[in-house]
């Protein structure tokens, strides 16, 4: 019995080449799919980590604002980069002098005109940041604090995050030691 060699059976070169072709197509969006994927995860972790470190920045100046007092009458409703006043943080009998300034990428605490105290991460610039004082009749001290931040060394779009909150003082000018804003008489 001779076997037929015409009726051998298996792939010609131009199959070989056709599926080779389609395969190096489907690997090549696979790739660039899986590159995007780990940006975008890049840029996620970058992002939660920023809006962490802005977190615990802006809740360690909260603390400070909700027991203060004599914020400036003069500059209500004007933006400013920074914010004076007195605060009952450390339990004293007496207030100290606080001021929390917005320059230079970085946030810093001023108390009692000692030396300034970056608080902000080093790893952190905030591109722009504004004080917004806000207080009608006797009511409390409302302070709005608008930031925007970046990472250090990276300035792109997607990785600035923007917060804006409105901290109130538990403090009320009724309650202030002799009642400088006449509140008793309304």
């Amino acid at each position: 019995m001779k076997k037929d060699i015409s009726k051998k059976t298996g792939f010609t070169v131009i199959e070989l080449l056709v599926a080779s072709a389609i395969f190096s197509i489907f690997l090549a969006v696979a790739v660039g799919s899986f590159t995007r994927i780990l940006q975008v995860q890049r840029v996620l972790a970058r992002r939660i980590i920023m809006t962490s470190a802005l977190g615990a920045t802006i809740e360690s100046m909260s603390r400070e604002i909700r027991v203060g007092i004599e914020f400036p009458t003069d500059k209500i409703n004007e933006e400013s980069s920074s914010l004076s006043f007195e605060s009952f943080s450390t339990h004293d009998v007496d207030p100290i002098d606080v001021t929390f300034s917005i320059n230079g990428g970085v946030i810093t605490r001023t108390a009692d005109g000692g030396s300034s105290i970056q608080i902000t991460p080093s790893d952190l610039v905030i591109k722009s940041g504004k004080f917004i004082i806000n207080q009608k009749d006797c009511g409390p001290w409302r302070i709005t604090l608008v930031l925007s931040a970046h990472p250090k060394d990276i300035d792109k779009p997607e990785d600035t995050i923007n917060v804006q909150t409105t901290i109130t003082s538990r403090v009320l000018p009724i309650d202030v030691k002799g009642d400088p804003h006449q509140c008793k008489s309304i």
